[in-house]
């Protein structure tokens, strides 16, 4: 079983260690075949500095708390590609 990696953007600093970040992806209606955007937010556990419109890599881990199932990977800065 493979871990999941997803890319987001952080929205707010919930404490020191903890961020909350939207996933943003493209779903296509089964019937329809209209693509449309899908926002997800996660609340996500870091060791790395961090500031509010980073954008970041973040991978599955086991359960650290009922709500925190990820952490950061990797940090690309503000405007970044």
């Amino acid at each position: 079983m493979s871990k999941k990696i997803l890319n987001g953007e952080v929205l707010t600093k919930i404490s020191e260690t903890v961020v909350k970040v939207e996933v943003e992806k493209l779903v296509r209606h089964p019937i329809y075949l209209k693509s449309r955007k899908v926002h997800k937010r996660y609340l996500v556990f870091t060791e790395l500095p961090v500031k509010i419109g980073d954008r970041v890599l973040i991978e599955e881990i086991r359960p650290l708390s009922k709500r925190i199932r990820f952490r950061v990977q990797k940090v690309k800065k503000a405007g970044e590609q």
